[in-house]
């Protein structure tokens, strides 16, 4: 597109498609940028992709530009990453803010579920912060819902129907 690639000086494999991709891009290897101002403000970087209107051109707070890093993903229009020089970050969905590096992110924080169809396998799980237990066994809930708290892990077994565990030191 026009202006893609416009500031390359050192560089080679690199591909941009769409108005003003790649743009800033002086030095850097592998990059592939797919629509108008994807990865815009990169200056140095390798083994970066985007794909979306401004994929990957902020940092978190949006108009901040994102001028390093390598092995990048932002897929979706106004994905941003987290802070500049990430390596290995990873942002899916429109104007998604990723966490840094070595991070996948999913969804921006307009996103209220995520459904993943099979098995979710990891290699350790961990809750951003304790959840609210419920008032009695017939408080409202989802079946599968799963509430932590200090002391007691509840699960909702059938809708509107809670069961609790008690968690103990050992």
């Amino acid at each position: 597109g026009y202006a893609s690639l416009s500031s390359l000086t050192t560089g080679s494999y690199n591909s941009a498609q769409g108005y003003a991709s790649l743009y800033s891009l002086t030095t850097g290897n592998y990059n592939s940028a797919q629509g108008m101002n994807s990865l815009f403000s990169l200056t140095t970087g390798s083994y970066n992709s985007a794909q979306g209107h401004n994929a990957g051109r902020y940092l978190a707070n949006g108009s901040t530009a994102h001028t390093t890093g390598d092995y990048g993903t932002y897929i979706g229009a106004n994905t941003k990453a987290k802070e500049d020089g990430t390596t290995n970050e990873t942002v899916i969905g429109y104007n998604a803010i990723g966490n840094g590096s070595n991070t996948v992110t999913i969804g921006s924080s307009a996103v209220t579920a995520n459904y993943f169809n099979g098995f979710v396998q990891a290699g350790s799980f961990r809750l951003s912060a304790l959840n609210t237990a419920p008032a009695s066994p017939t408080d409202t809930g989802t079946t599968g819902e799963i509430r932590i708290v200090d002391g007691f892990i509840y699960i909702c077994v059938n809708t509107n129907t809670w069961k609790r565990c008690p968690i103990e030191s050992w």
